[in-house]
């Protein structure tokens, strides 16, 4: 996986590894519906985040929150919407400053769950930067107005808004652009 991130990256291709952290030993389609993961936080550490640690490592793009709700972390939000696992763990523990992604928003396993509202509120407030949204749909607008109200309205969300806007912007002045 470094390799490919390496090169990818060489090539000026934006690498996101994903579905951070972890997704291997789920059985139900996030597509479809909300997997639920029991498993221990050493057991994670173990098995699922070193190849996240080595992604960071060899300073991948980007990096995209898997749809899963791990009740041992946080037993209220899958890690796509968790402050505890994208913020504390993903940028505190792990030390990672690049972009983090959610997976599309559209899926059953968060569209079946939570509002557009509630949506956008848990992606601000995780300090996450891009939030996916793969299917043309009134969701779209609405995550939208959705997002610029709560950035109005609210100073420390400026903030990190502001924070992930530099994150984006630093990632595309880093690509370097072939002007023929």
């Amino acid at each position: 996986g470094t390799t490919v991130i390496s090169r990818l990256q060489h090539g000026n291709i934006i690498a996101v590894c994903k579905h951070f952290p972890g997704i291997g030993r789920t059985t139900l389609d996030s597509h479809i519906k909300l997997p639920v993961l029991d498993t221990e936080i050493k057991d994670l550490r173990s098995f699922d985040l070193p190849p996240f640690r080595a992604a960071i490592e060899h300073n991948v793009a980007g990096i995209m929150l898997s749809h899963i709700l791990y009740t041992k972390m946080d037993p209220k939000w899958p890690a796509s919407l968790s402050r505890k696992i994208a913020c504390n763990m993903l940028r505190e523990q792990m030390g990672y400053n690049g972009l983090i992604i959610t997976d599309d928003l559209d899926m059953g396993a968060i569209k079946e769950h939570y509002d557009i509202k509630t949506i956008i509120w848990q992606i601000l407030s995780a300090n996450i930067d891009i939030a996916l949204i793969c299917h043309r749909s009134p969701d779209m607008e609405n995550a939208f107005q959705t997002l610029l109200k709560n950035i109005r309205d609210s100073l420390k969300l400026k903030t990190s808004s502001i924070e992930s806007v530099n994150r984006i912007l630093k990632l595309k002045s880093q690509i370097k652009r072939d002007d023929r």
